[in-house]
């Protein structure tokens, strides 16, 4: 999913669920429900329906995976949003720091 963030120019994604399957098909089967349920939270967050979450469950997950999975998805398409909005550092701040504009 951190690859397929770093390569996303932010248009929105089709509707058709198949850009999933390009980037899902790499994982193990048993890895596959979460890697489906990871990307649509990062890039289609309104597209997560209940049968993506019931394939999720059917490998174990307890809630607080699916929690921690989501959050997770989130959180990283969130960070790669706000790199982007910031634009890029000329690298004279140190880490942690805002940039000065």
């Amino acid at each position: 999913m951190l690859r397929e963030l770093d390569a996303w120019d932010g248009t929105t994604r089709p509707l058709d669920p198949s850009w999933l399957s390009g980037p899902v098909s790499g994982l193990a089967a048993a890895d596959q429900p979460a890697g489906r349920l990871a990307m649509l939270v990062a890039f289609a967050a309104y597209r997560v329906d209940q049968p993506t979450v019931d394939a999720f469950r059917r490998t174990g997950a307890t809630d607080a995976d699916l929690v921690g999975l989501c959050a997770w998805a989130a959180l990283a398409a969130s960070r790669q949003i706000g790199a982007r909005l910031a634009g890029p550092r000329d690298g004279a701040e140190s880490p942690g720091e805002p940039a000065h504009h």
